[in-house]
């Protein structure tokens, strides 16, 4: 009965792991992108800038 309910939680320690790490990827994808999209943004406004265009 114990080994049973070790393996059960080890199983949801696993579960509750693998759901951290998810949303934790998921917030670094999307500061990420944000991120990226600023930087794009002032890149492309820099050079249109430096053309005259902005």
């Amino acid at each position: 009965m114990r080994v049973q309910v070790r393996v059960w939680v080890s199983e949801r320690s696993t579960f509750l792991c693998f759901i951290t790490a998810w949303f934790y990827a998921l917030n670094v994808a999307r500061y990420t992108t944000q991120f990226a999209m600023q930087w794009q943004d002032a890149l492309v406004c820099g050079m249109m800038r430096h053309f005259g265009h902005c």
